[in-house]
């Protein structure tokens, strides 16, 4: 998929919805106009952000592993009573051992997490999140298989995890309570996805990969360092201070890159740009909003270039592999979705409320291919 197509897309979907225009319920084209060229008639031209709820974004490895019925429950995971638990405001990602617990009564019920085959259990990822972290199940939540054998994981994020691509070793930034602190929070995500993308462009040169995938994995990261440093200019002008991840040397296989690009790039990262699209438009501060145009475009560009890393990757994997990038594709789908805990803050940052940003939600995957290794980037 182009840069401009995408861009096309996503601008579409924010007319219709300042405009009352309607997508069609199973598929079909926005009504609403379409610019030719989205650069040379709106400033706002897309891109994905870490909004305001935004939080480490890992690798999503999807692998089989072993039944976690056949293993022993973790004696470190406390039970947890959903009902009693709060809301809280940070991210968190990683990895557990398998566990009883985290398979599911019915695999087949919507809320479970695909098996990507093999002898690996469906995961109730309410059920990781909520032994994990209580209370961070009513947010974003992912859950996947990474590993084999006897080195099988459970990969989680759970929370009040945003949007972009951000390495999963990234520690948790605190969410913050203003303005100032929120926008440092998106310079610390900014930061962390420099790594990101200067890892996916190392793995593709290692790789083979074409001279364009890796010259624009670089271009990316060095994007995502200007964004950085405008935020923390944004923030440290409003009072609030700054910290930067640390990150540990990673050397991800194409499979592993395939599963974060499906779960990152194809979803988070192009949802993203849908929200930063809006932030664009609806800040509140002038200073915020233009710092969101300026950064629009580039954001279009990352999410435009998962979808054409992703036909890419999928002609390099085996048959189950691609099975389990399309199960990881579609779990993502599923696990994120507007954050229940908007504020005032939040609002301010142009983040859309409500059943606003739920139906912008909804109406992406209307609007876009239902698998982003059969549809590369055609237009």
């Amino acid at each position: 998929m182009s840069s401009l197509h995408l861009g096309r897309i996503l601008r579409s979907l924010l007319a219709a919805s300042a405009g009352g225009g309607l997508l069609a319920a199973c598929g079909g084209a926005v009504e609403a106009p379409i610019d030719e060229d989205p650069s040379a008639t709106d400033p706002t031209t897309s891109t994905p952000t870490r909004p305001s709820t935004t939080p480490p974004d890992a690798g999503l490895p999807v692998d089989a592993g072993r039944d976690a019925s056949k293993q022993q429950p973790d004696a470190h995971i406390p039970d947890v009573n959903v009902s009693e638990t709060t809301v809280i405001t940070t991210c968190h990602s990683g990895q557990t051992d398998p566990s009883p617990l985290f398979c599911c009564a019915d695999p087949r019920s919507p809320g479970c997490a695909p098996s990507p085959g093999g002898d690996a259990c469906a995961l109730d990822c309410i059920t990781v999140c909520e032994k994990i972290a209580p209370g961070s199940s009513v947010n974003f939540r992912n859950c996947y298989w990474t590993g084999t054998g006897a080195s099988a994981k459970i990969g989680y994020l759970c929370g009040s995890c945003g949007v972009g691509r951000v390495p999963g070793d990234t520690t948790p930034c605190d969410r913050g309570a203003n303005v100032a602190e929120r926008l440092a929070m998106q310079a610390y995500y900014e930061a962390a996805s420099v790594v990101a993308f200067e890892r996916l462009a190392a793995s593709l040169e290692a790789a083979g990969a074409p001279r364009d995938l890796v010259a624009s994995a670089r271009t990316a990261a060095g994007d995502e360092r200007r964004h950085a440093e405008t935020f923390a200019r944004l923030a440290g002008d409003r009072g609030a201070c700054v910290s930067w991840p640390a990150h540990d040397e990673a050397n991800p296989s194409l499979f592993d890159l395939a599963l974060e690009n499906a779960s990152e790039g194809c979803v988070r990262e192009t949802y993203g740009a849908l929200l930063t699209l809006h932030q664009a438009q609806h800040a509140a501060d002038p200073e915020v909003r233009a710092a969101f145009q300026q950064v629009a475009r580039d954001e279009i560009e990352h999410a435009a270039f998962s979808w054409r890393l992703a036909s890419w990757l999928s002609d390099r994997l085996t048959v189950d592999e691609r099975i389990a990038v399309r199960s990881a594709h579609a779990s993502a789908r599923r696990a994120l979705r507007p954050a229940s805990g908007m504020d005032a803050v939040d609002l301010a940052l142009g983040l859309p409320s409500g059943a606003a940003g739920a139906a912008l939600y909804a109406n992406l995957w209307v609007a876009l291919p239902d698998d982003c290794m059969t549809h590369a980037m055609a237009a």
